[in-house]
């Protein structure tokens, strides 16, 4: 039989441990709640990441970095006009953050609003003018639009800022092969292929005898 001081012992216990564990809830910080979102991100645990980022923002309303995390979560998502407002709403809270804007622009590029992107872009790179990724991304807006020139000049000076970065010259190279520049074409590749990238020498075999 239960006597009623194993009924009472019991409920003590139970009573203790939602008390414990809703002191501890309350406990948490904004930081601690985006440090949660970091870890769930990483661990592909979308829903709870943004579940997360969602109370870090409730309690630290002015936290950039929580809006831009959780914009990159709904981009993972490809809940694109998700990301796009929370994007800005991290560019709202700080206008010097270059990664939002040009998580942005990515996004942007993503639905082919090229004006949007390329302006996104740009505003990332007068805010970091050594933003390597920008110039890489604006070169990759201009090339979808067959601006082939300006997406080599942007690819070119992504080069300049971070000269190992093997996609970069493979994609500069079919801008110079789209603009009849077999010769840079061919250099490029070569340069991707030594940087391991692969795909390259099909290119290489195909087009540079």
């Amino acid at each position: 039989m239960i006597t009623f001081t194993k009924l009472l012992i019991s409920f003590l216990i139970l009573f203790t441990f939602h008390i414990t564990n809703y002191c501890w809830a309350q406990k948490l910080t904004a930081e601690d709640y985006f440090n949660r979102g970091l870890n769930n991100f990483d661990k592909e645990n979308y829903s709870e990441a943004i579940a997360d980022f969602t109370k870090a923002i409730e309690i630290n309303p002015n936290y950039a970095e929580a809006y831009y995390k959780r914009g990159f979560v709904y981009d993972t998502k490809e809940n694109y006009s998700q990301a796009i407002s929370d994007y800005t709403k991290a560019i709202e809270i700080n206008p010097n953050y270059a990664e939002a804007y040009n998580s942005r622009g990515i996004t942007y590029t993503i639905i082919q609003n090229y004006t949007q992107a390329i302006n996104d872009y740009t505003d990332a790179i007068e805010i970091n003018p050594n933003f390597a990724d920008a110039y890489y991304n604006r070169g990759n807006a201009y090339f979808d639009l067959t601006n082939y020139f300006e997406a080599i000049s942007d690819y070119t000076k992504a080069i300049e800022l971070n000269p190992n970065d093997a996609s970069v010259y493979y994609i500069r190279g079919f801008a110079y092969f789209l603009t009849n520049n077999l010769s840079l074409a061919c250099n490029d590749w070569q340069k991707a292929y030594q940087l391991e990238y692969k795909s390259a020498l099909e290119l290489i075999n195909k087009h540079c005898k």
